[in-house]
């Protein structure tokens, strides 16, 4: 089998660096090497195969198919491109690694310790942040008499919850001496804590907002909406 030179250099590295910790897991994989069969060559799981043949493997398990050329190259650059795309579902793979971690069986799986620990934070903040959300608006919460009645007013409210949770809420964990910042706050964006007469106000033609810090985004805002009167 030959290896097409798909893969980029560092990122087999980084597979070989792991091998004596992803031996196992080679071993008990379910997924085969995808060759092409006139050719001979790999149009899938050329990683796998290095790693492979750095431990010495000598047999694999492979799915031939039997197509063209332009056919085989097509599909190699797809299936690599569409590993590219993939994303992680953090809340459960926070769960699942959580649970591998109660049982001591984390080796093998691909995340180290530094790694995993981002995981599980990432994993806590979005949970949290879905509480927060689903708590603050009554058209979430379980068994609900006041359902949005459609998509745009889910969206709205979500907007206006964006709004206030980032903008004009102060956060007990951004407490420094007497002042308690905003998200907003906190990034730099604005410089003060803003209310919903800020944000409103913020939409009316020449409409002033000295609170945007960076002096681009504020000229940028005041020209966006310089002409809405015209419009109106």
């Amino acid at each position: 089998m030959t290896i097409a030179c798909m893969n980029r250099r560092e990122e087999m590295e980084q597979l070989l660096g792991r091998r004596e910790r992803l031996g196992l897991t080679f071993k008990s994989l379910a997924q085969p090497l995808v060759v092409h069969k006139p050719t001979g060559r790999v149009i899938g799981g050329n990683g796998r195969l290095t790693a492979m043949r750095a431990l010495g493997w000598t047999h694999a398990d492979v799915v031939e198919l039997d197509m063209s050329d332009t056919q085989a190259t097509a599909l190699g650059i797809a299936l690599n491109r569409t590993a590219e795309l993939a994303e992680w579902d953090l809340p459960s793979l926070g769960k699942l690694l959580e649970s591998l971690q109660a049982d001591g069986s984390l080796d093998g799986v691909g995340f180290d310790a530094d790694e995993l620990q981002d995981v599980l934070d990432d994993t806590a903040y979005i949970e949290r942040l879905n509480l927060v959300i689903r708590r603050s608006l009554s058209c979430l919460h379980r068994k609900t008499d006041s359902a949005a009645k459609s998509r745009t007013k889910l969206t709205e409210a979500i907007d206006r919850l964006r709004c206030y949770y980032n903008f004009i809420r102060p956060h007990g964990a951004l407490k420094f001496g007497r002042e308690i910042r905003t998200p907003a706050q906190q990034a730099g964006l604005v410089s003060k804590r803003l209310s919903f007469r800020d944000i409103f106000m913020a939409f009316r033609p020449m409409a002033r907002v000295p609170w945007i810090r960076d002096e681009r985004v504020r000229n940028a805002w005041i020209g966006r909406h310089a002409c809405a009167g015209n419009n109106s």
